[in-house]
């Protein structure tokens, strides 16, 4: 059997009075990419209409809106609907519906605002270093370098995803090179690994 890096028990954080230990079965995929942008040099009092630092930033900006929406997959509901078994009325209720859609409607607000819980329910992307190699305050030069660390949901394909990102870096000359792609993995709940680690935590 192989298992994760692991994890830690809670008491009283997630479902208040109650002791959680989370056992880790899936995993999200990983697409590393290194941008550069292209463009005109110039001068910080006559800016060009466009140029490398503004086409880089304005292509970021968009590319965090790859990462708004909710996905509540069979994973997450899992999830929830354990957090609502170790919770009172009328938290348990909601929790254990999940995926119903009116119910999410309650839960994405308390998910928006909670960065672990927002993790686990979209595909993020995390701007980890942006260099134009400036020259002066007054100059602009005529490339940008970034790098993105982008984490997957299980079910979404690296590659597929690449693609839709690459359909917006054309419009912003945007040249992309993929450090390391990686796909979600999951491993199953009915093995009996994970039974005999579920039946200890219970212990």
């Amino acid at each position: 059997f192989i298992h994760n890096e692991g994890g830690s028990g809670t008491d009283g954080v997630a479902v208040k009075g109650s002791k959680i230990f989370n056992l880790q079965y899936a995993e999200k995929g990983i697409l590393w990419l290194e941008l550069e942008a292209k463009g005109e040099s110039g001068h910080g009092s006559t800016p060009p209409v466009s140029y490398a630092a503004k086409n880089m930033m304005e292509f970021l900006l968009e590319l965090q809106t790859f990462s708004e929406d909710t996905i509540i997959t069979d994973i997450t509901s899992a999830f929830f609907y354990q957090m609502g078994v170790a919770s009172n009325f009328p938290n348990s209720f909601v929790l254990k519906r999940s995926r119903n859609p009116l119910i999410q409607l309650v839960l994405k607000g308390v998910i928006q605002s909670n960065k672990h819980l927002r993790a686990m329910t979209s595909n993020t992307i995390s701007v980890t270093g942006i260099d134009s190699d400036p020259i002066g305050i007054n100059v602009i030069t005529n490339h940008t370098k970034a790098t993105v660390d982008i984490r997957l949901l299980p079910g979404v394909v690296p590659d597929e995803y690449l693609a839709k990102i690459k359909s917006i870096a054309d419009k912003y000359k945007i040249e992309i090179k993929v450090k390391h792609s990686e796909a979600a993995t999951v491993s199953p709940m009915d093995s009996k690994f994970f039974q005999t680690l579920a039946g200890t935590a219970v212990k």
